[in-house]
């Protein structure tokens, strides 16, 4: 059987394979450097939205700050202008790195 392999290989001009064949190429630091930042980005995933509707945001807020906050509360902070949003036509969307910043000082004791 290994001969009709040989065969083959020789048909096709192939050379046998082995271990001492395969010639290693050294990585420079800058290759390195580039492997790791596409594994680490293939691992993370896609990156977070940098804008949230209300309904994302309330669910981060009452997640991050451990507090149920009624979608009502939410949406009265942001008629009356004390959360941070932006309209694009009928939608609401809240920027994360306001709703961020927000739990920041939620959490530090500060009130809206």
């Amino acid at each position: 059987m290994s001969n009709s392999n040989e065969n083959k290989r020789a048909a096709r001009g192939d050379k046998p394979k082995s271990p001492g064949d395969r010639v290693s190429k050294k990585m420079t630091e800058e290759e390195k450097k580039e492997a790791r930042l596409r594994f680490n980005q293939e691992r993370r995933g896609p990156p977070a939205p940098l804008m949230l509707d209300v309904r994302q945001a309330w669910k981060i807020l009452c997640a991050r700050t451990g507090c149920s906050i009624a979608m009502g509360s939410l949406h009265r902070w942001i008629r009356a202008g004390k959360f941070p949003t932006v309209r694009m036509g009928a939608k609401i969307f809240v920027p994360r790195t306001v709703l961020d910043d927000l739990i920041e000082r939620c959490l530090d004791g500060e009130s809206l």
